[in-house]
């Protein structure tokens, strides 16, 4: 709903929807005082260890604390006015700031100039509390300046030019914006903000409905409308969450297709415990699905496809926006549908303008890697049904040949208009020409990094990594990754190691060229090897166990919830895997919800394969494997309580749907029984995937 409200707000200030307009559309869809909305963000996984060195920050003698004390002078003083006073205060300053300027300085004024006096003051210690909280460290494991997976940043300092075809671009922005990075502090796109914080300066400003008199306060109004311009920026998404902040008070919302839940209303600073548990949990707890991200992705390539051509063909947006006003609900139709409505048909409008390139390219990038295959096969059948009208676009698209990608390209109206090119028919010289720059680069930043001598490496031993690689682009990235482990902190003697191990390789299996999946088999063997030398049997032993996990695994899990699925020693995947980081990404220390992910599909495909992986320590047997796992999901199984939620026996014929406070009843006993990350997602997996790991 929200992502696709009407822009008859426009004006000036690009595609935000006016208060009236979203208000009509908003007041029968907003729960509010709904305690879900704080369970959804997984507070309760934040320690209260790190709570209370959080409480310390805050009311300790120091910057931050005069930083709050400012913060609750305003206010206070604030709270002295009626809303209507308060409004009425900010439409003067900026009726006087309109005055001021000119119109071409109104047209690069920034979109602060719509934010109040007394919210603007808010901003520096809201933001130093933010990073206060969010800065202190999850243990003393963490390694030093190991900063949050995102951070909150006022951004209403940046100046964006006043253009209406900038769909989802308003300068009416936010007063904080949820960044995964602070370097895109400067940004103006709404695809990089991951949430987002309104605010207002007093308590009394706080979200409102009432239904008789069809009216929500502006602060609701306000943060659904940035939910729609969210939604609309990152199609991939299929909800959005933010933060009101109203005097010392704030409040959680989360916003979805179907309406609003608002959590209960609390004070940041009596109940300090709330505030530090949702700032921590949306900066370094909740992974990016937790936040709304569809973990599958392609649902909404198509999504994807038409903002990416609306931000760039002013033709194209105000096609689109008819569209999107005449049929708010597009964005859940069939595949085939958003494909006709939301790309064919602007396509139509924007070619029979003169200014509309005549070819433009689109690329869907490792197609194979969306784990929804359904989803894939819809899309290039979607693509099939209109592949006619879809000129001038021309779409490159990456993929391994699954068996549900190549039937797509079997139908007819894709196959007569479709150029397959396979990897392996590339000219060998052209992919080494391609891997010697890459590896060049890649070398000198090594080089740079480790403050090496300009002539390292020498021209000998980069060319015999060259010829290595022969061709495969995987064995020159893996390669690279080896050289530069930080753990070693050795690229010289890596380097070695490695054009030893590819000449003993040529050596072994005779002279002439060497094959190259040979050469990247012996590199996952050197690699293995390394990250074993210093390891005792036992713990080889484990290391065998977690790389068929990872290997074999329904879906990726993170090292505490594989250490307890697999009942091994706490912490035992963080001491043995970061050895492998040249084919495993392991997650931050003190992340515990990101999975650990393999890099290349190749790696599993070579443990996997006795022909390859030679070494009866690293090879995974999948039958053998596959039963292990299984054991340990039902010993799992067998751990969980019978009727865990106490359901009364009258009522245990019922469907769940007709089971009386069920809702209420699982919110009550599951946090207590899954009380950690690790053994929620340990349980979760072993419910939903022991059948399919017998």
């Amino acid at each position: 709903m929200y992502e696709n409200l009407s822009a008859s707000g426009k004006g000036c200030y690009g595609a935000s929807a006016s208060h009236f307009t979203v208000q009509a559309e908003l007041v029968d869809k907003v729960q509010l005082n709904d305690d879900t909305v704080l369970r959804r963000l997984k507070i309760d996984t934040v320690s209260s260890d790190i709570v209370q060195l959080c409480q310390q920050k805050l009311k300790e003698g120091g910057a931050v604390y005069r930083q709050v004390k400012a913060l609750q002078n305003m206010a206070r003083r604030a709270d002295r006015m009626t809303v209507a006073q308060l409004e009425k205060e900010a439409e003067e300053e900026q009726h006087d700031y309109d005055d001021e300027l000119s119109d071409s300085e109104a047209a690069q004024a920034t979109p602060n100039v719509k934010k109040s006096r007394r919210e603007r003051n808010m901003y520096e210690p809201l933001e130093a509390i933010f990073d206060a909280i969010s800065s202190v460290p999850t243990g003393p494991d963490e390694a030093p300046g190991n900063r949050p997976k995102r951070c909150f940043r006022n951004q209403t300092e940046v100046s964006i030019p006043d253009q209406d075809h900038s769909l989802g671009y308003p300068r009416f922005i936010p007063d904080f914006s949820l960044l995964e990075d602070p370097s895109l502090r400067s940004s103006k796109l709404w695809s990089d903000r991951a949430g987002f914080i309104e605010v207002k300066a007093s308590s009394q400003q706080r979200p409102e409905v009432d239904v008789e008199k069809r009216k929500v306060s502006r602060i609701l109004t306000q943060v659904a409308n940035y939910a729609r311009l969210h939604l609309s920026a990152r199609p991939f998404s299929v909800f959005s969450v933010s933060i009101m902040i109203f005097g010392c008070d704030f409040c959680v919302a989360i916003f979805d297709r179907g309406g609003a839940q608002v959590s209960p209303i609390y004070d940041m600073f009596r109940n300090p415990d709330t505030f530090i548990r949702v700032i921590r949990s949306v900066t370094r707890v909740l992974s990016d699905a937790e936040l709304g991200r569809d973990p599958s992705g392609v649902a909404g390539a198509l999504r994807t496809i038409a903002y990416q051509l609306a931000c760039r063909y002013p033709a194209f947006c105000d096609a689109l926006t008819k569209v999107i006003e005449a049929d708010p609900d597009i964005r859940v139709s069939l595949p085939s549908q958003q494909l006709k409505e939301l790309i064919v048909e602007p396509l139509k409008f924007a070619k029979a303008q003169q200014d509309f390139p005549s070819r433009i390219a689109v690329v869907i990038d490792a197609l194979d890697e969306c784990t929804d295959q359904e989803a894939v096969s819809t899309i290039l059948k979607s693509l099939s049904l209109h592949i006619s009208e879809l000129t001038p676009l021309k779409f490159v698209i990456t993929s391994r040949p699954e068996e549900n990608i190549t039937r797509g390209f079997i139908l007819d109206t894709l196959r007569a208009n479709t150029q397959q090119l396979s990897l392996a028919k590339v000219p060998r010289p052209v992919a080494q020409r391609d891997i010697s720059i890459f590896l060049k680069r890649r070398l000198t930043d090594i080089r740079e990094r480790y403050s090496l001598g300009p002539d390292w490496p020498p021209e000998s031993q980069s060319n015999g990594l060259l010829g290595l690689a022969d061709g495969l682009f995987i064995y020159a990235a893996t390669a690279i990754l080896f050289v530069r482990d930080d753990k070693v902190r050795d690229p010289d003697g890596q380097l070695l190691r490695l054009l030893e191990a590819g000449r003993s390789a040529t050596v072994t299996e005779g002279e002439g060229s060497t094959p190259a999946l040979r050469m990247l088999d012996t590199l996952y063997k050197q690699v293995l090897d390394r990250a074993t030398e210093k390891l005792d049997e036992s713990a080889r032993a484990r290391l065998k166990v977690v790389l068929g996990m990872a290997t074999l695994a329904e879906e990726r899990l993170s090292p505490t919830s594989i250490d307890a699925l697999l009942r091994l020693p706490s912490g035992e995947v963080r001491r043995i895997l970061p050895a492998l980081n040249a084919v495993v990404h392991m997650p931050a220390v003190g992340d515990e919800h990101t999975p650990i992910r393999i890099i290349h599909l190749s790696f599993p495909n070579f443990l996997m394969d006795p022909s390859r992986c030679t070494s009866p320590e690293f090879l995974v047997n999948p039958p053998i494997h596959h039963t292990y796992i299984a054991m340990r999901c039902l010993q799992t199984l067998q751990s969980l309580e019978h009727n865990i939620c106490g359901i009364a026996s009258e009522h245990s014929h019922l469907f769940n749907v007709d089971i009386p406070g069920l809702p209420d009843r699982i919110a009550q006993h599951l946090p207590r029984r899954f009380n950690t990350p690790a053994s929620t997602g340990c349980s979760t997996y072993a419910v939903l995937n022991w059948a399919k790991n017998s």
